[in-house]
């Protein structure tokens, strides 16, 4: 796990009594809570840009701990996803901090691509009608 973490992004966050937040989404871990207020300085977080429902932190010994999101129920979903979600909402006027509709929105964005793929995807292999009536069948 070790080497995979080695690759993800990494950020350095202050570790809180509430835990660590990264990208507005509040993480903790059990065993990071003897080190609240005994850690020096700022942490250095590794995160995965594909799923931000957990991150890595490393621990002052040097090995990596992982942390979750807070809310239990938060989504395996992107930070792009995240991000479109708060911004979706934040063109809608609704500026307060909502972790459950940020995700839903993200989760709803993500429902509507898969639908317009698999619209795509099966009028790509649908036959195309000419205007005499006759069936082509496409050239790809």
């Amino acid at each position: 796990m070790a080497f995979w973490v080695s690759f993800l992004p990494d950020a350095h966050r202050t570790l809180r009594p509430d835990g660590i937040w990264l990208h507005d989404i509040p993480y903790w871990s059990n065993a990071l809570s003897g080190q609240v207020g005994r850690a020096k300085g700022e942490l250095l977080v590794k995160f995965d840009p594909r799923d931000v429902s957990r991150i890595f932190v490393q621990h002052p010994d040097g090995r990596f701990l992982e942390a979750r999101a807070r809310p239990l129920n938060f989504p395996a979903i992107g930070l792009r996803e995240w991000k479109q979600g708060r911004k979706a909402l934040g063109g809608k006027g609704r500026r307060e901090r909502n972790d459950e509709q940020i995700t839903k929105t993200a989760l709803t964005q993500r429902k509507l691509i898969d639908e317009a793929i698999a619209k795509t995807a099966a009028a790509r292999r649908a036959p195309i009608k000419t205007k005499n009536g006759m069936r082509r069948i496409s050239a790809r």
